[in-house]
């Protein structure tokens, strides 16, 4: 992982990069790299023990807890939700008789991002759901992809509503003990108590700035599951062998399909589809799977080559600066025999950004 920690380098030479984390997984060997602050301050190192915020790398274990309601019986992925809760509804009447779970979990309602209902900061999910039945769609049913945070939220009040059990019930009782992770979630109080969390930054364009960033339990099933660099060494091992013990084969099949494509306008690229909480793309001839997240304070990415026991995760407690999605790129590198990342050209390209968004 020497390669992993040049990059990591040049980023904080760059950037400010205040610290990350990184696995790389072949053949069901794994290989971690920790790097600099868990909290820069106090001069705490990164290490095997540090949780970051994974931000949306959180839909996957999301659409994880669909899957172990679905093979318990409580609902299908293709039926209309209002079958199960008569007042499930968006503002368009037509629309809300056809969403089903799946359409909630693959951005393809034709609701586009609401993100300004977030930053109301609601705390019950109950009272922040009422306001998504005046949602107004921006597309067709199906039409397009149209990525939309308030559909994960929503799915995890229908979630409630079906089984009569919390989102976060389901996330740490069913997914998390029944597949040996450690995650936690930042709805759940009291859940980093003794244990490290890094601190958040934000890149300024030269250095890592400490920030403040929301904890609204409402918003749990969007973006909030807070892991180790080995909680998602697991996961995206787990995920790339099958999901076998938590889940049927046939719902593990269901999480990977290709439901919509995310780039139809990209005709020179290779195509990428969203399935549920995973985006499905191809490179080196190689199927891959995987999903990054962005939040104030932290990004992440992680993904998986299925039926090949190989993936990665990076973790950085840096916003802003794209260590995530160069060491990814990197690791993608690596797992598929392709030569497309370069990281001193993307460090380029992310500083004539910072300045061209600056004039």
């Amino acid at each position: 992982m020497q390669k992993v920690t040049e990059i990591f380098k040049k980023v904080q030479a760059a950037a400010g990069l205040a610290g990350g984390a990184a696995v790389l997984i072949r053949n069901g060997k794994a290989e971690t790299c920790f790097f600099g602050y868990s909290d820069v301050e106090a001069g705490l190192p990164i290490s095997e023990k540090t949780y970051f915020d994974i931000a949306s790398c959180t839909k996957s274990f999301t659409a994880m807890t669909a899957a172990l309601a679905v093979d318990k019986g409580w609902f299908d992925w293709d039926t209309p939700v209002q079958q199960y809760i008569p007042d499930f509804g968006v503002a368009d009447p037509v629309l809300s008789e056809k969403i089903t779970v799946r359409d909630l979990l693959s951005h393809r309602t034709g609701l586009p991002r609401h993100d300004f209902i977030d930053n109301l900061m609601i705390p019950d999910r109950n009272e922040v759901c009422a306001l998504y039945r005046g949602l107004e769609a921006t597309a067709g049913y199906h039409q397009a992809y149209q990525y939309c945070n308030q559909a994960y939220i929503y799915y995890g009040y229908v979630l409630e509503r079906i089984t009569g059990r919390s989102y976060e019930s389901w996330l740490m009782e069913d997914l998390a003990k029944g597949a040996g992770l450690g995650i936690r979630v930042r709805s759940v109080p009291g859940c980093m108590e003794g244990l490290e969390h890094a601190k958040p930054y934000r890149t300024n364009g030269k250095q890592a700035c400490r920030v403040q960033y929301s904890t609204c339990p409402s918003e749990a099933p969007d973006g909030s599951v807070r892991a180790r660099i080995g909680d998602l060494e697991k996961w995206v091992r787990l995920m790339s062998t099958g999901a076998k013990g938590l889940i049927s084969q046939e719902q593990h099949r269901q999480l990977l399909t290709e439901n919509i494509r995310t780039n139809p306008e990209e005709t020179d690229k290779e195509p990428c589809y969203y399935a549920m909480g995973w985006r499905v793309t191809h490179r080196g001839g190689k199927k891959i799977c995987y999903h990054s997240g962005d939040m104030k304070g932290f990004n992440a990415m992680m993904g998986f080559l299925p039926g090949e026991d190989s993936g990665f995760a990076v973790l950085v407690n840096t916003n802003g600066t794209g260590a995530e999605s160069m060491v990814g790129d990197y690791l993608l590198d690596v797992l598929c025999g392709t030569q497309l990342s370069d990281a001193d050209r993307d460090i380029a390209a992310w500083q004539a950004d910072r300045k061209a968004y600056a004039q």
